[in-house]
């Protein structure tokens, strides 16, 4: 392969054969590049055996975003990792850059392991939130960890900034909610409704700011987008969630953070609780 420009992009080149068709491209050379810090996805054009890696480098979502300061702990069993926004926790398809696969190079990296690593995904965040988040190293500890959040026995702690507004110090909100899958988002709904939900959060006021609020919040429940949704619900969508209502433009991902994370330790049985700082990008809002 060799990389080459053309024009504002630069692609890498290379030819294929019967052995390599099958390869993951865009996951296969990630590794072997001599720059490991830019995405690479296969582009659409394919002529003559000639397929194309384009850098996709507005995207900026760097193999090294999982740097030490990112790793909140880590043995045989466990990987422990505060989240950046705008990356999957896992790749709705092969060619999709995610966490997973960056906690994977992580390991490959850091423990010079060959071919492939085991990981497994136990829980999600959504692709714009960020924070703490477990991952499995080992079969045993995954199986342990999906029971465990399966059983509610994770207990997690999210933060998240709405604008300012006048709501009470402390409230649960109760709804029902179910998938709308022509607007690719969940809705409020009749309890009797087909597929219907029930979905339980508290939350508390932690701060007022200039022009934003600060809100702790626990789930009784886990749907997909509960908090998001209930929060717009509500009347107080999270900055930067234009899905759910929000009309402020967020530098990076929205104004939702998973801040802590507590559960036994599927082999040692140790109590462990993680904590994950609020993103930078907060700080110009917290004034």
């Amino acid at each position: 392969p060799f990389l080459y420009r053309q024009g504002q992009r630069e692609l890498l080149k290379f030819n294929t054969n019967k052995d390599s068709s099958g390869l993951n491209f865009s996951r296969f050379w990630i590794d072997k590049l001599s720059r490991p810090s830019h995405h690479y996805a296969v582009d659409n054009c394919k002529t003559s055996g000639v397929l194309k890696l384009k850098l996709i480098s507005q995207i900026s979502i760097v193999l090294s975003m999982l740097s030490p300061n990112q790793i909140l702990y880590e043995d045989n069993h466990l990987l422990v990792v505060n989240k950046p926004a705008d990356v999957v926790t896992q790749g709705a398809n092969p060619d999709q850059l995610s966490l997973g696969h960056l906690a994977k190079q992580y390991i490959k990296t850091k423990h010079n392991k060959p071919g492939n690593v085991y990981l497994g995904i136990v829980s999600r965040l959504d692709k714009l939130t960020t924070g703490v988040i477990v991952l499995a190293r080992t079969s045993k500890a995954a199986a342990r960890l999906t029971q465990a959040f399966q059983k509610r026995d994770v207990k997690k702690t999210y933060q998240a900034l709405i604008e300012k507004t006048n709501i009470p110090n402390q409230k649960t909100l109760t709804d029902f909610v179910r998938k709308n899958d022509p607007s690719r988002k969940m809705e409020i709904c009749n309890k009797n409704a087909s597929d219907a939900q029930n979905a339980v959060l508290h939350f508390q006021l932690q701060e007022h700011y200039e022009s934003v609020s600060l809100l702790k919040i626990n789930l009784e429940t886990g749907r997909k987008h509960q908090i998001r949704l209930q929060l717009s619900h509500f009347g107080c969508p999270i900055l930067g969630d234009r899905k759910y209502g929000s009309a402020i433009k967020f530098t990076k991902g929205i104004a939702l953070h998973s801040a802590s994370l507590a559960f036994t330790h599927p082999t040692t049985k140790e109590e462990l609780t993680f904590h994950a700082p609020i993103p930078s990008e907060w700080n110009t809002w917290m004034i």
